[in-house]
Order: C-alpha cells, then structure tokens, then sequence
C-alpha cells in the first residue's frame, strides 16, 4: 500500500507544474539525454502488444541519433518475451506485467542468474465504453461480475445488461458486448488477477489479437466494453472512473495513478539478459537511458501513457549504469486497489487528462533470423563520461513537486506498496 508522505502544499504545487501553461508533462527534474560515441548495431525487441507502439517511438526518436543502429520491434504479447530473452533472438523483452515465477525459472535454468528488469513507462488500464455510452462510473467488483463467469470480486450477481447497471430508457435491455484480450497478453493476465481476483472469463468475451483491436471493437458496439491500455485511447471509446476504495470515481489520469487513487494502474517494463557484474552492451544500454531520459519520458506522455517521476528515473538509470543485475522476481511492488486511508486529497485543477494519442503508425517489421550482435565497446566521448556514471543518490537528485509527491512510495526501486 502506498504511504501519504506528501503534504497538501505539495499536491498542490503538482497543478501548478503540471497545469495549463506549465508547458509540459514531464518531470523537469528527469535529464535529457547525452549521445554516446560508437554506438551502431542490430538490435531485436519481442514482447507486449501494450508497449508495441512505445517502443516503435522511442526507437524512432533513439535511431535519430543513431542511426547506424537498426531496432526490429515485434509485439505479440508479454508471454512471447521471456522465451525470446531465453533463446537468445531478442535483446528486449517489454512486458506489460512481471514475470511469472516459472518464467524466470526457466531463464535462470539456463544462465545461472535472473533476467533484469527497467520501469520504462506507467500505464493506466482502462475500462472503456462507447462514447455515447452514458455510464458514470463502476466499481472493480461490478467490472468483475460482467467480465467474469465466477464472480470472485464479490459481486452477488452476474451482469449481462446496462440496466443492471443503472442505465434506463434504451439501455435498460441492451446487452453488454465484451472485449478482451487473448491469452498471451500481459494485459489479459494483470486484468485476470486484479480486476477478476484470478477468477475466470465469460466465454461470451470476444479475444482481441492487439490492443488497438480492443478499443476499434468498442467504438463500433454501442453496447460494447473492454480493457486495454490508457495510451490506445481514441475519440470513439470513453475510459469510464473506477470507484476507488473510499467510494469515489476516479479517472485515468496521471496524479490519480501516482496517487493510487486509481485502482488499476501498473508499471510498464523492458527485460534484458546481463550477467551479474558485467555491463549491457553499449547499444542496449544507450537505448535504455533514452527511454529513461527526458526525451524518452516526452515521448510515453505523448503516446497517451503516464510518464515516470524523476525519482522512479534516478532509480531506473542506476539499475542501468550499474553491473549488478536486479532481481527480477521483485519487479513489481504494486497495490492496485488504490491508496491508504491517509492518501493525497483528490487533485483536479489543472491535471491533464491521460489519453492524447500520437498518430497511430504500424510497427517496425518483425526481427529477421540473423543473429543479433553487439558492436566492440570503444572509448567514450569525454563530454559523455558525466551521464555514464551512476546518478546521484536520491538525496542529491533535485525534488520537483511531482518528485516529493512519491518519496517514500517507492520502497527498494518499486512503484507501489506489494508484490504483484
């Protein structure tokens, strides 16, 4: 669970930031980024649906400044990841939920050691409607007694219509059309444990190949419903609030899931393979710190995702420039039902409401066969040595609003309260 260590003053200067005029989303804390010398090579990315679109956009923004370094992006699902890291035909493995503990298993089986782990992005799941739909709000165990056939949320009865919902006129009988992903999808497996508390879906849930598939089905059904990430938000689909545990509706925006006032809000991650005590290869690595760059962060809030704070990003750079390989059985620290009872007062002037879509363009095509390679490390620019070096200590890093809104949440690196 996450700790209220913020003070009201604190919360507010977020709106003052972060508002209207602020003239940016991004933590003003987070680095830009420095190039590196020497950087060139083939690299591979096979993992999430969720993050294809993500990683598709910081590889265009990255290979602007490389670009003798050719990144083949594949998005097939969070499950395709690890056995990609394990056979050696990926480099990055993006992931919308943790491994499972077999996954690693089977990766540690393998190399003796555990995959490690990069918050690259936060995400919102949404639950949407129709944009006509006029529903107001919904609780997780009313999300649960229509997507589930076992109702373990709590729900006492199964939910097949709006009416049952609170909607009148002709939504009274008009029946709710569900849209779901399959079952390689991370987002099928976070939606599973944490909105259906690892119950089962209705059979009447049409599966969905991708997450823009989700959101184009519930913008032709009237009746429609579905869940998939905030940035797959369009014009056709509203992401209803989702009551959170103090009995108010909130919305999928980013003070509410730094604040956990959000139910459903999860880290987005990037795996790679390195052996403990050695240093990623140098385009791995100079793709990763992109990511966590000022650069990279723009990019994820003008994809419509929530971008991290300067604090998860210290961390984060740590892990990177560091050679000590993190644990990755503890990739998420993550309490989806929403904050503590001493959480942040609701925020509303000024919050920019998550969802803003870049135009949507198709992925890279997918990795060849041929081996992927590494090019020789070679001496670094002088004028790069600064940003190599691990970052400052927490206590050294400037805390903007946003940064001290979280101090203290995130315990050992972790956005959130428990294990996932």
């Amino acid at each position: 669970m996450w700790k209220n260590v913020a003070s009201a003053s604190a919360v507010l200067a977020v709106g003052a930031l972060f508002g209207p005029g602020a003239g940016a989303d991004v933590d003003p804390a987070i680095p830009a980024y420095t190039t590196a010398s020497g950087v060139s090579g083939n690299l591979s990315s096979v993992g999430s649906d969720t993050m294809n679109n993500l990683m598709q956009f910081w590889a265009e923004g990255f290979n602007g400044l490389y670009p003798n370094v050719n990144l083949q992006i594949e998005g097939k699902g969070s499950s395709t990841a690890p056995p990609a890291l394990i056979e050696g035909t990926s480099n990055f493995g993006p992931m919308s939920r943790e491994m499972k503990a077999e996954e690693i298993a089977k990766f540690e089986a393998k190399y003796g050691y555990k995959p490690t782990f990069v918050k690259a992005a936060l995400d919102a799941l949404a639950v949407y409607v129709h944009k006509d739909n006029p529903i107001t709000q919904l609780t997780l165990a009313q999300v649960d007694a229509m997507f589930s056939s076992t109702r373990k949320a709590g729900g006492p009865s199964d939910i097949t219509t709006w009416g049952q919902l609170g909607l009148t006129g002709d939504w009274a009988n008009k029946p709710i059309s569900l849209y779901g992903r399959n079952s390689a999808s991370g987002t099928y497996g976070y939606f599973k444990e944490h909105v259906l508390a690892k119950g089962d879906y209705k059979a009447t849930v049409k599966e969905q190949p991708g997450s823009a598939a989700v959101v184009q089905g519930v913008s032709a059904d009237l009746g429609g419903c579905g869940y998939s990430g905030i940035g797959y938000k369009t014009s056709g689909v509203r992401a209803v609030p989702i009551v959170g545990k103090d009995g108010k509706p909130y919305d999928a925006t980013d003070v509410n899931v730094y604040s956990g006032n959000y139910g459903i809000s999860r880290p987005l991650l990037i795996y790679v393979n390195r052996a403990p005590n050695q240093a990623l290869a140098p385009a791995t690595k100079e793709y990763l710190l992109y990511v966590l760059s000022k650069e990279g962060q723009q990019v994820t809030a003008k994809d419509g995702f929530v971008p991290l704070t300067a604090q998860i990003v210290a961390e984060e750079r740590r892990k990177v420039s560091s050679c000590a390989a993190r644990d990755a059985s503890r990739a998420l620290d993550f309490d989806p039902g929403g904050p503590s009872v001493d959480g942040p007062p609701p925020f509303t002037p000024g919050v920019r409401r998550v969802g803003a879509l870049a135009p949507r363009r198709p992925a890279m095509e997918p990795a060849t066969d041929a081996p992927m390679t590494e090019p020789t490390p070679v001496p670094k620019d002088s004028t790069r040595e600064a940003f190599v070096e691990p970052p400052p200590p927490i206590e050294g890093v400037r805390k903007t609003a946003r940064s001290v809104l979280f101090t203290n949440r995130l315990a050992g690196g972790h956005p959130h309260g428990r294990a996932d």
